[in-house]
């Protein structure tokens, strides 16, 4: 039996490692008024930005279509019996449903299995890599996810953004209004957990939020693996990383720029750290 892994382009690993890995990216979409456009295909973090900044409306976001899927699992065929799809937390996104969809409509022996992550971005990612790791090295469909039953649960995943306007905007955070209401300078913490987004504290300023986030850190004891996401403020990433490395010295860590699509749902300024609580492998 082959093994293949399906992701979706918000786990926000690097192209050269899914190359390598030999994961098959389904990209999201960006639509900027009736441009559509695949997420980190036809347009990259830097381009987001640069457009966003003189758009007169800002974007869109939608998950791959059921046709999309139905494409990429009929050509998977040729090449593996058995395939993980691995996605976005439901509970965000559409594209779990999608996958689900075209699964059901799928006349192949090829067997597939679409499982929520309940995370995003890096938080996806780090179960991807692992999940395809394992198929590269021989595991079974069954394998892989029996692992995932076991790591999902662990994987957190945290948030600061200058402005709560574009999750407003794109409804991805209806249960925080309230919290952080009228608190025009305060910039919020924010967790992913259990596959939805909830607040986890409020700061006075940047720096705070920073600080906050390296504690979170320490508190979270053994980690096997950690990584810092920014949208457009990398020097603010990598002052973070470098604050963790003293800490968790062994720790597997990645810093990455969310993709556009993350970031019209984040805005510029936006800062994420996922956290893999678990000894070093």
């Amino acid at each position: 039996m082959t093994l293949r892994i399906v992701t979706d382009s918000t786990c926000d690993l690097p192209p050269d490692l899914l190359r390598d890995l030999n994961v098959t990216v389904v990209p999201c979409n960006l639509h900027f008024g009736t441009d559509v456009l695949r997420d980190s295909v036809d347009i990259t973090p830097p381009q987001f930005y640069q457009r966003l900044a003189s758009a007169k409306a800002l974007p869109t976001t939608s998950q791959p279509s059921v046709g999309l899927f139905l494409e990429t699992y009929r050509r998977l065929a040729g090449e593996a019996t058995e395939v993980l799809s691995l996605h976005i937390s439901q509970k965000l996104s559409g594209t779990h449903a999608s996958a689900v969809q075209a699964v059901a409509e799928l006349a192949s022996p090829l067997r597939v299995q679409v499982v929520d992550s309940t995370q995003v971005s890096l938080g996806l990612g780090f179960l991807v890599r692992e999940a395809a790791r394992m198929a590269r090295d021989g595991a079974t469909l069954g394998q892989a996810h029996a692992f995932l039953r076991d790591a999902i649960p662990a994987m957190r995943s945290y948030v600061t953004v200058d402005t709560l306007g574009y999750l407003v905007r794109g409804g991805r955070a209806s249960r925080m209004q309230g919290f952080f209401a009228g608190m025009l300078d305060i910039k919020p913490i924010i967790v992913v957990r259990d596959g939805e987004t909830h607040p986890a504290g409020r700061v006075r300023s940047r720096r705070r939020a920073m600080q906050s986030f390296q504690e979170i850190a320490a508190q979270a004891g053994k980690l096997r693996a950690l990584g810092f996401m920014q949208a457009a403020c990398l020097a603010d990433a990598a002052a973070l990383a470098d604050s963790c490395s003293s800490i968790f010295p062994r720790a597997d860590m990645l810093i990455r720029e969310f993709t556009p699509v993350m970031g019209a749902h984040l805005g510029p300024g936006a800062l994420g750290m996922a956290l893999w609580p678990g000894s070093p492998p």
